[in-house]
């Protein structure tokens, strides 16, 4: 329906826009002798200038203002108009009034406007300052307590497993020197003595066991701290490596030369 409205509407705009072809005012920039013509084949407008000169930065665009105030901008435009033109004679837009849906009962008036570019010229600029370079930074290493208390953890097992050891070694000896029982009751009393002993040995076991795996440990310490100590910066040449077997997992303490 609207393309049936425009294509009976064309011929009227034609004749009226032709009709007014002398009404097409010259914009205050140096766009001249503009002229206009309809194509009917093509059912575009044909616009027609003279451009003295161009200007890098410049650009150019139509506006059509109508006898009753109306201004509108012809967004459907192509030739010479926007910001890629050129200066010379006969310069053409094309501006397709169809596309645009504008209805124009009224006489009108074309102009056509040249905006200039603007050369901005930027003021020198100082450089800018070289950052200050940043002091070295020291990083002072605390001791760790961890070795001191491992010692000293060691040594109370120590003189611990010693007590009991020491109690234990004389209980044994005063059992050992009543061989013979002759009553029911000194043989309870022996054999009371006898798992009390055995419990005992057990728990000088257990801690004596206790001992020796804590010194190991703060001797491997010791060694991996010191070697890790005399190493680059951010290189561990001793480290703890767990690795995932089929059945079982493995640690084990490799040390790179």
């Amino acid at each position: 329906m609207n393309r049936v409205l425009y294509h009976r509407l064309f011929p009227f705009l034609v004749i009226l826009l032709t009709s007014l072809a002398v009404h097409a005012q010259q914009a205050p920039s140096e766009a001249t002798n503009i002229r206009i013509s309809p194509d009917e084949k093509t059912r575009r407008l044909v616009i027609q200038y003279d451009l003295l000169s161009v200007q890098p930065g410049d650009s150019l665009y139509v506006e059509i203002e109508t006898a009753s105030g109306r201004h509108l901008r012809p967004i459907s435009v192509s030739g010479n108009v926007g910001k890629a033109i050129t200066a010379g004679r006969n310069k053409t837009i094309y501006w397709d009034i169809v596309r645009d849906k504008i209805q124009l009962d009224e006489e009108v008036e074309v102009i056509i406007r040249l905006v200039r570019g603007v050369n901005v010229t930027r003021p020198a600029t100082a450089a800018k300052p070289k950052p200050p370079v940043p002091a070295p930074v020291v990083s002072v290493q605390k001791k760790s307590p961890l070795p001191i208390i491992g010692w000293i953890a060691t040594g109370g097992l120590a003189a611990y497993t010693f007590v009991l050891a020491s109690g234990l070694n004389k209980d044994v000896d005063a059992y050992n020197q009543k061989t013979v029982a002759n009553t029911l009751a000194e043989w309870n009393t022996a054999e009371d003595k006898r798992k009390d002993i055995d419990s005992r040995r057990g728990t000088v076991t257990i801690v004596a066991g206790a001992t020796a795996a804590l010194l190991i440990a703060n001797i491997v310490y010791t060694v991996v701290r010191k070697s890790n100590q005399n190493s680059k910066p951010n290189q561990l040449r001793t480290a703890w490596q767990i690795r995932p077997a089929s059945q079982s997992m493995g640690v084990g303490l490799v040390h790179t030369f």
